[in-house]
């Protein structure tokens, strides 16, 4: 769902071989059970199909029956069914009057005698009235509007308009049997099976035959659309492109669909074929108010401004039939499993069109958009706690495109897309947790990343770097000394991040030389002989990083002094270092003196005020052995540093 109205190496997409491109279950795999999830051992129930018959349209009141397929998964005195609103007028289970009482959001059924976990039964409910509004937060659900008679997502929509069992995690196959004026045109999930006319009236039956969550189960009936059609093919089928815009403006409206169909074959190509080959895909003009990726059709209102190019929506909206329809989240919290990667898909259809500039550019736009957009105070992608304006925001959206983007450094270019076609190989038509996501990830990759996900993932907010770095002659070489300091607020539980970073030195008459640190503290040094002195040093220049990154200047560039302004009595000493300072007399100036270890990590340090030439120790006695760097600073201004063994 797209909400934009509210709130050292080059690296390429590989596309994939023969072998990973047939990856994705065939026709004859997508009516097999879905694998039971974790979260579906807490349930009672297990819906396996609905069908939805609606019909008798009296102003915005429907009479409406649902018949309903669902395994009892345990012993329970009642069971529960969601639904709300409505007059019920009749409930049976297996064809017989069964006891019920309601509550705001549920039907609890007393359960007849002869069930018992691991059985089916069938529940039929008659109902009629004006359909509510959902309870979360979108004002979803069935809506009328001019002539225009919709479905509207929210998290809790589904039993707004039919009883469900209303958990993402819950997936079944459906029908719907939509009945209006017979100068309607109605589209639903999956393909249409039937269009029966009966005097003045029409039903329209469509059939959504691969497993579908309740949230995707949607229709949109409106009496004047122009309606589309193009083709894409992915592995051998020939896939139905539809457009279903609004007749009175469709000279404007259909071209923005145009690319539609080679998006989808490109997706198809990066990821996975389409999953849902036998079926179609769709883009349904409905005044939503945003866009919606329902299950082989995305509703999306054309009266709003998505910009002069629309690809970036139509990608969005169009990726989330891998990233949400065909792998759904298992819980709200892991709505970004949805958000994030449709977001992130958005960068790869830039890569469609313009390459992996393209790529990088548009991934700087989002992860500015999340900078500049943060919310305060700030909080975890992964927030079980999380209300729905902190579930749908840029910390779902951009951050989560981020994470991935970043991931995909960490991990290198073919194994990130190998995890990509691994969450639909392992997950296609089911359920995925965050957690199940780390795990792929770590199989994958075979890398431990609960560092990468504690950070990114678990924790909120983001690094915010200053660097500067210093250059001293070292014979015919130059030592480049790099300082990183993360100056982020810790509040919040905002942690100092362990990443990667990228630093690019351009060499004069010479190749340009990238090189990775691991920068893992708030403050932390880096050392680097480089053939000569580097005319200039760029962090993180391709852009991996979701920081914010300030340079605050070149320390120092030292040509060796006539006299030095400090030196030590030995390189090799065992329990002090003797240190010598060459100060200008006069005024006791303030010396910073720190003992630093290869990772940055200050072991030990001295300071005082002092003049002219000064004589100082500093005990390493309790230091273990091993190379160490001293660097001494008089009021703020380095004066050098030197390389240090240890032997204790």
């Amino acid at each position: 769902m797209n909400l934009s109205f509210i709130f050292a190496v080059i690296l390429t997409v590989p596309l994939p071989s023969d072998s990973l491109y047939n990856l994705l279950m065939r026709s004859e795999m997508k009516l097999a059970a879905v694998a039971m999830h974790p979260e579906d051992t807490l349930s009672p129930i297990n819906a396996i199909h609905y069908d939805i018959h609606i019909a008798n349209w009296e102003g915005q009141e429907i009479t409406a029956w649902t018949h309903g397929v669902y395994e009892l998964r345990q012993d329970v005195v009642r069971i529960p069914v969601h639904f709300r609103g409505f007059t019920i007028d009749s409930l049976r289970v297996d064809g017989s009057e069964t006891a019920y009482f309601r509550t705001d959001s549920t039907i609890e059924i007393t359960p007849p005698l002869h069930l018992s976990p691991g059985d089916t039964f069938e529940l039929d409910v008659w109902y009629h009235g004006v359909p509510p509004s959902s309870s979360a937060g979108f004002d979803g659900g069935l809506k009328f509007s001019g002539p225009y008679i919709y479905v509207a997502f929210d998290l809790d929509a589904p039993r707004s308009w039919f009883p469900c069992h209303d958990v993402p995690f819950d997936k079944a196959t459906v029908d719907q049997f939509i009945t209006l004026p017979n100068y309607y045109t109605v589209i639903a999930n999956g393909s249409l099976v039937s269009v029966d006319t009966l005097d003045s009236v029409v039903t329209y039956h469509w059939r959504e035959n691969y497993p579908i969550a309740t949230y995707l189960i949607v229709f949109a009936a409106y009496p004047n659309y122009a309606h589309v059609v193009d083709t894409a093919y992915v592995d051998g089928h020939a896939i139905p492109v539809h457009g279903w815009v609004a007749r009175w403006d469709s000279v404007n409206r259909a071209p923005k669909l145009r690319n539609v169909a080679d998006i989808l074959e490109f997706f198809s190509q990066v990821y996975t074929p389409y999953p849902f080959l036998e079926e179609k895909y769709a883009n349904v003009d409905v005044p939503l108010g945003y866009a919606m990726e329902n299950q082989t059709n995305t509703f999306i209102d054309m009266n709003l401004n998505w910009g002069r190019n629309w690809d970036w929506v139509l990608a969005h909206e169009l990726s989330h039939q891998w990233w949400g329809d065909c792998v759904t989240l298992a819980t709200w919290p892991d709505v970004w499993l949805n958000e994030g990667f449709a977001t992130y898909s958005e960068a790869i259809n830039a890569y469609r069109t313009d390459g992996m500039q393209g790529y990088r550019d548009y991934m700087r736009s989002i992860m500015n958009r999340y900078l500049y957009s943060e919310p305060y105070p700030p909080y975890p992608i992964y927030y079980p706690d999380a209300n729905i304006t902190q579930l749908y925001s840029v910390v779902t959206y951009q951050k989560g495109a981020s994470v991935l983007h970043m991931l995909r450094h960490i991990v290198g270019d073919s194994t990130f897309f190998a995890i990509l076609r691994g969450r639909i190989e392992r997950h296609a038509y089911g359920n995925e947790t965050t957690a199940e996501f780390q795990q792929l990830c770590e199989e994958i990759s075979g890398m431990d990343l609960d560092w990468f996900f504690d950070e990114w993932v678990y924790a909120p907010g983001h690094p915010v770097y200053r660097w500067n770095y210093s250059v001293e002659p070292q014979g015919d070489s130059a030592l480049v000394t790099l300082n990183i300091y993360q100056v982020q607020s810790h509040s919040f539980g905002v942690p100092t991040y362990r990443m990667p970073i990228d630093f690019l030195f351009i060499m004069p008459d010479s190749d340009s030389i990238l090189v990775t640190v691991v920068d893992s503290l708030d403050f932390q040094q880096f050392y680097l002989t480089l053939p000569a002195y580097p005319q200039e040093v760029v962090f993180d220049p391709d852009g991996w990083l979701l920081a914010r990154v300030t340079f605050t200047g070149v320390e120092e560039e030292t040509h060796e002094p006539e006299k030095p302004a400090f030196f030590i009595s030995s390189d090799l000493v065992s329990d002090r270092i003797g240190i010598t300072l060459n100060l200008e007399p006069g005024s006791p100036q303030a010396v910073n003196i720190r003992l630093v270890d290869p990772s940055g990590r200050i072991v030990k340090s001295l300071s005082g005020r002092f003049s002219g030439r000064t004589n100082l120790g500093m005990d390493v006695s309790d230091v273990v052995s091993g190379i160490y760097f001293l660097y001494v600073r008089s009021n703020g201004i380095p004066l050098g540093s030197k390389k240090i063994v240890i032997t204790n």
